[in-house]
């Protein structure tokens, strides 16, 4: 009975796990885009550093998503 409920338990986390994993894995083309674009940003005078925070602060927190109970990034 104990080994059915650890199996139970490991299947479900592993399902969580698989769910989150392409949550995250799905925000990958859009965070490959922004950081493409950081060469160009940092180039810039007029931008300056401040132009960066937005896209430094999206890849931060990229590992936020619904499916691991922390919500959308900001």
């Amino acid at each position: 009975m104990i080994t059915l409920g650890l199996l139970g338990l490991g299947g479900f986390s592993a399902w969580r796990n698989t769910r989150y994993l392409a949550a995250v894995d799905a925000q990958v083309p859009s965070m490959r885009e922004r950081l493409a674009a950081l060469p160009e940003q940092v180039q810039d005078p007029r931008q300056g550093m401040a132009a960066l925070g937005p896209t430094l602060q999206a890849l931060r927190d990229v590992w936020r998503a619904p499916e691991n109970g922390m919500g959308q990034p900001r």
